[in-house]
């Protein structure tokens, strides 16, 4: 059962205009998130106690997505200008979550078996999904028990030659 994404705005920024105000990407993106969802700019420490200080734009001028095409970053020489000049915006619907393993992001997809042998599932998955064209550095894992059963297949298959060796 998958969850429906949830809308979201992409910011695709123009690299070449990036460029003119000599900011990279990153930095853009840094920029907006410390707009929007705040920085921690200090520290303060008083009574034993720990107290976080965020900054961020003020919640009147960070409310609306045309706030956000108005909002105003600074490049390497400290000149202004607005986010809109150095990027287009795309309303799409994103991933309702993400799921990481190992900081990579991955994708579980799970079913029920039924009285399907899990060799046969597995094999029947391999076969479909070999059909597919992966984009560069993706790849499926068939996980669960199924690295267990290979492995215990394997195993089986030296315990029947010794067994016949034996005998």
């Amino acid at each position: 059962k998958m969850r429906e994404g949830r809308p979201e705005m992409q910011v695709l920024v123009d690299k070449d205009a990036a460029a003119v105000f000599d900011i990279s990407t990153q930095s853009i993106a840094d920029q907006i998130h410390g707009g929007i969802r705040g920085l921690r700019a200090t520290l303060f420490r008083t009574d034993g106690k720990e107290v976080e200080t965020i900054t961020r734009l003020k919640a009147e001028d960070r409310q609306t997505f045309r706030d956000v095409h108005k909002m105003i970053l600074s490049g390497q020489g400290g000149e202004p200008f607005l986010l809109e000049q150095v990027a287009k915006f795309k309303f799409e619907v994103g991933a309702s979550e993400v799921w990481r393993k190992i900081k990579r992001r991955m994708v579980q997809v799970s079913a029920r078996l039924g009285n399907i042998p899990l060799s046969r599932a597995a094999e029947l998955v391999q076969k479909n999904l070999s059909r597919l064209p992966f984009y560069e550095d993706y790849f499926y894992k068939i996980g669960g028990d199924y690295d267990l059963l290979l492995r215990s297949q394997r195993e089986m298959k030296w315990v029947g030659l010794l067994v016949v060796f034996l005998v």
